[in-house]
């Protein structure tokens, strides 16, 4: 019987660690492999009462199978860490082991011991007392969740759930651990009374859960773990109010900073006012935070590289960046549709729907449409689309997801009318809206992609943009995070391996754990930027491409080659290599900002003097300050005019040379995306210099020549120009508080 009691809950331990290794993410020793083992370990107590002869060992046999229990659950992690089966960050999986597993195996422990006790001494329903408290507790999280902003906690059985399922960077700070501490004294206070003798077990107990109590008043004092909008609002005081949202931010340190969320707000009212025109949304009121970096978003919030809206609130939560900023639009979608989404739902639960309508109105400039892509993921196979508009959503790759959504969300409102769209939105059927089956409507859609959009020549670039799989199928997805960052801060450099340099050992171990030609040509960037070049490198290069051409890298490998030839100071040999590489690419689309760059280092290694060359730096990565204009831009050629365009930011005082530029010509010969981008830039130069009037007639002539891809988003950039254009003659006023 004794050794029952040692096999069986050690079995059982063993299941728990192993059984996760059966999911493709939690293959990768991280955050979610972590959280999974110790949600198993929540079942041996209930697996432990029902088994034969199971009974309460004695505190020093308790003591030796915690630490047999907590030898069991390192052993998966220590054979693929020692076989090389698994290459993430082996202090990062100890990490979450301290922060995810270990409180959970006490409580675990102590919980399965505690029922035996009671079962003992003949107490019932104990199963069901346990497994109501699991669930109990469980709604309790599952309602904060939905109730608060918040979309993180540190919970007793949830533990640490850190925020948005695409977020690859998981930032902690001492409050998360604190509270995990927490959770931990409980677990002890439960092992005392299920262990020692009633008066050991009172006085141990007490102990236990005064430090509980003490670390959670402390964790209790990091933003990381409060919620409700009320914490939200005392981080970020500062308010504006506007018709349809307020913002709420901190007051930040720099001019620039307040410039972007003087910006933002402008942009937010512009936004709102559309689309509550578009939806006929006018009864929702959004509440809008800017936070003052990613990391802080993501310990104040949950979402770290991705922007979030709550819908129960509502409000979006974003940070700060240049105009146009790139999800405000697709956020206040989510938010203003939550008025009438899904029989008051806040959102569609089909999440094909929730996140295909906010792409379909808030475009985006891409090298490739809407259709067009999800034409290519069509025919390439890579998702089903019966299946994406089910609960296999966030299964799939965000970009084709959301691109394979949004066209055919955007097929609906075009053919159909954003009013039908609503009803489908608000919980109606297909049938009841359209008059057809949702498979009849899908057949529709791929024949229109498959008719319109049949053309091939874009599949190089559509090929690089959608292979990424999806979180769920990536490698270690939070350690290529966390090993790519060079902060300092102890719980940073603690998950990274010892002694770890950036620069010098990221992509080699990249190129270990994704072996390919992609990371290969990302270790030979960062060996040409450690190392500068060689005929080593250069070889190196060369053995990277095709030829013909054949994939995306390519075309990199055949770049990189072209940079090491200028550095070597064997300028034929790469006027010759980009010559032929332009020639072969015209039966290709590999993607417009690709395009420009070959074009702009062929012409600017034919060029004589300092600033092309400084350029070619500039491009190659070798050079991080931006060239200036060699007197003024009719002295300059075109394409030196362009990059300085590109890449600097005008003063008022510099309104004359904005004013010399736009005036400068257009070459003839040059791909049409250089005059988009052009007359693009020209745009947003003038839109920062509050000059909206000339900024919508750039935007206007950029999209005129503008690709389907692009067009409809910089048309939206000239419509809201044109509406500041508007405020400024009336002399419109924001409140502040």
């Amino acid at each position: 019987m004794k050794y029952l009691n040692v096999l069986i809950p050690s079995l059982l331990v063993l299941l728990s660690s192993t059984l996760p290794l059966l999911l493709p993410i939690a293959r990768n020793l991280e955050y979610e492999y972590a959280t999974l083992v110790s949600y198993l370990l929540l079942l041996m107590p209930l697996v432990l009462l029902f088994t034969p002869r199971m009974v309460v060992p004695s505190p020093l046999r308790a003591l030796g199978q915690l630490l047999f229990s907590a030898a069991i659950t390192l052993l998966p992690a220590f054979f693929l860490f020692q076989t090389q089966l698994c290459l993430c960050s082996e202090n990062d999986f100890r990490f979450w082991w301290m922060v995810q597993i270990f409180p959970h195996l006490l409580l675990s422990h102590g919980a399965a011991w505690l029922m035996l006790k009671g079962k003992a001494r003949g107490l019932r329903f104990l199963s069901l007392i346990y497994c109501s408290a699991i669930f109990l507790s469980f709604l309790e999280m599952a309602w904060t969740l939905w109730s608060q902003p918040q979309k993180r906690m540190t919970h007793i059985l949830a533990g640490f759930l850190h925020g948005a399922i695409y977020d690859n960077g998981i930032a902690v700070d001492s409050g998360i651990l604190w509270a995990r501490g927490s959770h931990a004294a409980i677990a002890i206070a439960l092992l005392s009374v299920a262990l020692l003798s009633k008066r050991l077990s009172r006085i141990v107990a007490v102990c236990a859960l005064v430090l509980a109590l003490g670390a959670d008043w402390k964790a209790s004092s990091y933003p990381s773990t409060s919620h409700g909008i009320e914490a939200l609002t005392k981080l970020m005081p500062e308010t504006r109010e506007s018709k349809y949202f307020t913002l709420h931010y901190k007051t930040p340190s720099s001019p620039e900073k307040m410039e972007l969320i003087e910006q933002i707000f402008a942009s937010a009212e512009f936004h709102s006012l559309d689309l509550a025109k578009q939806l006929e949304a006018y009864d929702t009121h959004v509440e809008l935070f800017i936070y003052p970096s990613r990391r802080e978003k993501k310990l104040w919030f949950g979402g770290d590289g991705t922007d979030i809206t709550d819908v129960k609130t509502p409000s979006v939560h974003i940070v700060a960046e240049s105009w146009p900023h790139g999800t405000l639009r697709h956020e206040f979608v989510h938010a203003m549709a939550s008025s009438f989404a899904f029989f008051g739902l806040g959102f569609h639960p089909n999440m094909g729907f929730t996140e295909g309508l906010a792409t379909a109105l808030a475009p985006s400039e891409d090298e490739i449409s809407l259709h067009s892509g999800a034409a290519n993921i069509l025919r390439s196979q890579q998702i089903d689309p019966q299946k994406l508009f089910s609960p296999m959503f966030w299964g799939e790759s965000g970009r084709r997801a959301y691109t394979v959504a949004g066209s055919l969300i955007k097929f609906l409102i075009d053919h159909y009318g954003i009013a039908k769209v609503k009803a489908l939105y608000s919980g109606q059927s297909w049938e009841s809206v359209f008059g057809k089956e949702n498979g009849t409507i899908i057949s529709d859609w791929t024949n229109f992609l498959m008719k319109n959009y049949s053309d091939r020549k874009e599949d190089i670039a559509a090929e690089a943009l959608f292979r990424y799989p999806g979180l769920l199928y990536d490698r270690c997805p939070h350690s290529k995070s966390l090993l790519a960052s060079s902060s300092r801060a102890d719980l940073v450099t603690m998950r990274q391996p010892k002694d770890w340099d950036v620069e010098r050992d990221y992509w080699t171990w990249r190129v270990d754990l994704e072996p390919g030609p992609a990371t290969r040509l990302q270790l030979l960037r960062s060996d040409y930027a450690g190392q500068g070049a060689s005929d080593d490198l250069l070889a190196r290069a060369r053995r990277e491409r095709h030829d013909p051409i054949k994939v995306q890298e390519d075309v990199d490998a055949a770049t990189l080659e072209f940079d090491l030839l200028i550095a070597l100071n064997r300028p034929q040999e790469a006027t010759t290599l980009i010559t032929k590489l332009l020639f072969d690419l015209e039966r290709y689309e590999i993607g417009d900002g690709t395009m420009r760059q070959l074009w702009s280092r062929r012409i600017l290694s034919e060029m004589d003097g300092k600033t092309p060359k400084a350029w070619l730096g500039l491009l190659s990565g070798q050079i991080r300050s931006t060239p200036g204009l060699d007197g003024r831009p009719e002295n300059n050629p075109w394409l030196l005019n362009y990059l300085y365009l590109r890449n600097h930011r005008f003063t008022d005082k510099q309104r004359g040379l904005l004013d010399s530029l736009e005036k400068r010509p257009i070459p003839f010969g040059l791909p049409t995306s250089f005059a988009v981008e052009w007359w693009k830039f020209i745009g947003i130069k003038w839109f920062e210099l509050h000059q909206y009037e000339k900024a919508a007639i750039a935007f206007q002539n950029a999209s005129a020549i503008a690709p389907e891809g692009s067009r409809e988003a910089i048309l939206l950039q000239a419509k809201e120009a044109l509406y500041a254009l508007s405020l400024s003659l009336g002399g419109a006023r924001n409140v502040h508080h």
